[in-house]
């Protein structure tokens, strides 16, 4: 029998020159113990060791659960799957629950048949689920179900009565559990309560502040943590390894900075007198490891000492691709200079005008900045044509509301008054009404998008474009422009049922049209590896969306040399206040995890700092 790692003999004549220390390793290796044999090589992937990293650290876990916070397109999926295979062949059985976003259902059920040969059974609807839990005891299945049917306040306050314990629950893109005041908190809550095991799975555990990384590893660990103040001490010294690690990546490391960092983490509860400290700091002061010749050998393994060192290694696992011996894509970020006409900028000058007023009339003291408010100004920035659009449509459906509440036989009430009327009632919209008329079909983000888009489908028509913007309206436009230039398209968005989204992704992936126009129910799950371009049509506030957006196409799988990744965004509009919300947001996610790849452009941190002196 052909045990899974053996070597040849010729192999095994060099195993008897091994150091003593790297016997044992080499002989679990070649034969391994009947317990992990099962697991080893195990499914349809091709195997990488760092997918093996969170069954490992869930099987040590004092907390008996863990955190897999893996760049996107690391194959959290398959680190899941392993996790489950892993308790069966250690003789563990019950119930798996996967909670997880409605778009992402079936492609959890796909991977459970194809990579593990697992067989799942989809809840999709609260009265189904809960006929599921009744019987779970008497038949151990994996159940997936949505995260939108967790929320429902009846279906939630059924499971506490009726939930039994389960072997393990998994939810996936973990980040909406966030709010602890929310449905879903609550329901993840229950269900770790009522798992022996638990998994939490999010590439972006961080959004706003790094309370949300305390609230999720709380799912996980209710009492180690009892205040945010206490998470924030074990916080300080992992943002210093961090930035450790951020250092001695770099072609030169920084290593007066990460001998700094040592001495302080020195002199820290928890780290004094730790020997892989001490090794650190040896090896650091060692000017001989560091010369050309050992420098890759000693950047490895003093990472390899920081990341053992980091003190939430118990409950959080997050692998990054420069940590991995991969083919990496390069990612290219290219920003657009777009110069929009006089037509366009007093349309853009009047919604934001408009979004201002809305601010006012909301928060007349005017101490108070609601970003929810300037959507009339966002949707401007995405796109004037399809805002223009809106702004008509919205004033046509507010007057004919108006004029429904008329007696039918007020014959003297024509249209130009009751415009009137309604423009005194909703404020002064004259100004961006007449705007939005005088646009025409102008359109300079357009123009200069469709110049790069027919240059670069010339270069390579047959990898396609994936393209996302925040809103439903810019899509529908450009679905409509694009047609009208002769190029294919389909579009994904929220209302776009999970068959046919299925559907256009596979179609995409075959070559059957060239543009995929995606909202952002496309930036979790939708796996388009096979691609090379992306579109941030406009910027989301979160620098993870962008993120969980360029890791639909740099993940495990992309053969591309490059990613190119093209931003629109204009000078003195929203999109540059915008980037510096990203810019915030990124310093603070790699303060708590570590740094992330290039998301933006040169060009665009030139217009952050511009809008930012104004």
């Amino acid at each position: 029998m052909v045990v899974s790692g053996t070597r040849d003999d010729v192999n095994r004549g060099r195993a008897d020159n091994l150091p003593p220390q790297l016997r044992w390793t080499d002989l679990l290796l070649r034969y391994p113990s009947s317990d992990s044999a099962l697991m080893h090589e195990f499914g349809r992937w091709e195997d990488q060791p760092h997918q093996h990293l969170p069954a490992a650290r869930l099987a040590l876990s004092p907390w008996n659960g863990v955190l897999i916070a893996d760049e996107v397109g690391l194959g959290k999926t398959i680190s899941a799957i392993r996790i489950i295979r892993r308790m069966h062949a250690e003789g563990e059985r019950g119930a798996v629950l996967i909670a997880c976003p409605g778009s992402l259902r079936s492609k959890w059920k796909q991977e459970l048949r194809h990579r593990g040969d697992l067989e799942s059974i989809v809840a999709d609807s609260g009265r189904r689920l809960l006929r599921i839990i009744e019987n779970l005891a008497d038949e151990p299945r994996i159940v997936i179900v949505s995260h939108g049917i967790l929320r429902r306040s009846e279906t939630l306050g059924r499971l506490m009565e009726a939930m039994p314990e389960i072997m393990l629950t998994i939810i996936d893109e973990a980040h909406h559990c966030r709010n602890p005041r929310s449905r879903l908190h609550d329901a993840a809550q229950l269900l770790t309560m009522r798992s022996k095991k638990s998994v939490l799975m999010t590439a972006t555990p961080i959004n706003l502040r790094e309370e949300e990384l305390w609230v999720q590893l709380s799912l996980l660990a209710p009492d180690r943590w009892p205040t945010i103040e206490e998470f924030h001490r074990t916080m300080r010294p992992t943002r210093m390894l961090n930035d450790i690690l951020d250092g001695v990546s770099r072609p030169t490391p920084n290593l007066p900075r990460a001998l700094d960092h040592f001495q302080a983490l020195q002199n820290t509860i928890g780290f004094s007198g730790d020997p892989r400290l001490n090794q650190a700091v040896e090896l650091v002061q060692n000017e001989d490891a560091w010369n050309e010749e050992n420098l890759e050998q000693s950047r490895l393994k003093l990472a390899n000492l920081i990341r053992r060192l980091r003190p939430l290694n118990d409950l959080l696992v997050r692998t990054r691709r420069r940590d991995l011996d991969w083919h990496l894509a390069r990612r290219k970020a290219v920003t657009l200079d777009v110069q929009m006409h006089q037509q366009e900028w007093r349309l853009y000058e009047a919604a934001r005008a408009w979004a201002r007023t809305l601010i006012q009339f909301r928060h007349p003291e005017g101490h108070v900045f609601d970003w929810s408010l300037i959507v009339p100004e966002r949707m401007a920035s995405s796109c004037l044509p399809a805002f223009a659009i809106h702004v008509q449509r919205q004033l046509r459906t507010q007057v004919q509301e108006t004029l429904d509440s008329y007696e039918e036989g007020d014959s003297e009430i024509d249209l130009e008054e009751v415009e009137m009327r309604m423009l005194r009632r909703l404020g002064n919209m004259d100004e961006l009404v007449d705007a939005a008329e005088a646009l025409g079909g102008i359109d300079s983000k357009y123009d200069a998008f469709r110049t790069w888009l027919q240059n670069t489908l010339d270069e390579d028509a047959d990898s396609g474009v994936l393209l996302f913007s925040h809103f439903h309206a810019t899509l529908e436009y450009l679905q409509n422009r694009l047609t009208d230039d002769g190029i294919t398209s389909r579009v994904i968005t929220g209302r776009t049922r999970m068959l046919d989204r299925d559907i256009i992704r596979e179609q995409f992936r075959n070559g059957e049209f060239e543009i995929l126009l995606s909202s952002e129910v496309g930036s979790e799950g939708l796996d388009q590896q096979h691609c090379h371009r992306m579109v941030n049509y406009d910027l989301p506030w979160n620098p993870m969306r962008i993120e969980q957006r360029i890791g639909r196409l740099d993940r495990f799988g992309q053969t591309a040399e490059e990613i190119e990744i093209l931003n629109l965004a204009v000078e003195g509009t929203i999109d540059a206040a915008i980037l510096h919300r990203l810019y915030h947001r990124i310093r603070l996610f790699e303060d708590s995890l570590g740094m992330l790849d290039p998301l933006l452009g040169e060009a665009m941190r030139m217009v952050a700092r511009t809008e930012l002196n104004r």
